[in-house]
């Protein structure tokens, strides 16, 4: 993950003086985590969450631009049990990076393809209605999470250099997140991923 954020600052000092575009990404998400083995599975319901972060934009040609994002990530999920409502939230470091392209010349509308990948800061799980229940599951967890990510992105003009992004994407990890404890061998979480729907804000600011 390290190499990831390295590659995104590197890139972004780079590209300052090359007239690309800055982008702050502030948005919020609704989250659910799939897992094959889960008792009450089926109770489980999106939970909403939020990101911010900062990127950069390199058009190539007309309608065609590859882009980079480094955000700070809440999501996971909700679930129900037959006398308790448990909130599970996960704080990833996420760096993505997709290809867009401009679906017609005259029309603002960008389609947007990638992968992502995220290293977990944080989880914690919260008995919903409780104050102090809260658990630190993070050692439960891999650190890494990755998967790919599509998405639409509608602009709008501010300024002459100024541009405002609505972007609504989905994304789903690849990996199985759940890490087994070597001293509970009743855990078998065959699968344990994060599927991800976000509205995502993005001010794009192109240097000249």
């Amino acid at each position: 993950m390290y190499k990831f954020i390295f590659s995104f600052l590197l890139l972004s000092s780079t590209l300052y003086s090359q007239g690309v575009g800055l982008i702050g990404r502030p948005g919020f998400n609704f989250s659910k985590m799939n897992s094959a083995n889960i008792p009450f599975k089926e109770n489980a319901s999106f939970k909403p969450g939020y990101s911010f972060g900062a990127g950069t934009l390199v058009p190539i040609k007309s309608r065609h631009e590859i882009q980079a994002n480094l955000y700070y990530e809440n999501k996971g999920r909700k679930m129900e049990f037959p006398y308790d409502k448990v909130r599970s939230n996960f704080n990833f470091l996420v760096f993505s990076s997709t290809f867009n392209y401009k679906a017609k010349q005259n029309l603002p509308l960008f389609i947007k393809l990638g992968l992502y990948s995220g290293y977990l800061l944080k989880q914690k799980s919260k008995i919903i209605g409780e104050r102090i229940d809260i658990v630190d599951d993070t050692h439960l967890f891999t650190k890494i999470d990755y998967g790919p990510l599509t998405g639409i992105n509608w602009r709008f003009g501010l300024w002459k250099n100024i541009q405002l992004g609505i972007e609504e994407s989905f994304a789903f990890s690849l990996q199985n997140t759940f890490k087994r404890p070597e001293d509970e061998r009743r855990y078998d979480f065959r699968t344990y991923k994060h599927f991800v729907f976000a509205t995502t804000i993005e001010l794009i600011v192109f240097l000249q």
